[in-house]
């Protein structure tokens, strides 16, 4: 199993926003591998609001071959989330190991 983690801050106030349109985005059932994807609220703080995307697939591959796909290119692509300030991604993959972290501020 591989779990995917994304931690985004967004401008304040648009939390909410972002949150049902991420839902709106999720990938349809089909891509091969998935299996769940969540949007979930997360800490609001003076300066940001804070979102959890989180999906789980049984491999890393099944992941890698759905980021090449059509629907994850045009989900990510930088208009389309003008509201992002940073965002930090965990990469698990159930072994015991520790996770891959990775943090980026945007703006």
């Amino acid at each position: 199993m591989f779990i995917f983690e994304n931690q985004l801050s967004v401008q304040k106030g648009y939390g909410e926003q972002i949150r049902h349109r991420l839902q709106s985005l999720k990938p349809q059932a089909g891509f091969p591998g998935m299996l769940s994807y969540e949007v979930l609220p997360g800490e609001q703080t003076e300066h940001c609001d804070k979102i959890c995307v989180r999906s789980m697939w049984k491999s890393q591959q099944d992941f890698q071959e759905y980021m090449k796909s059509s629907h994850f290119q045009m989900t990510h692509c930088a208009k389309c989330l003008p509201f992002l300030l940073k965002f930090q991604i965990r990469f698990d993959n159930a072994s015991g190991q520790e996770p891959v972290l990775e943090s980026r501020q945007v703006h």
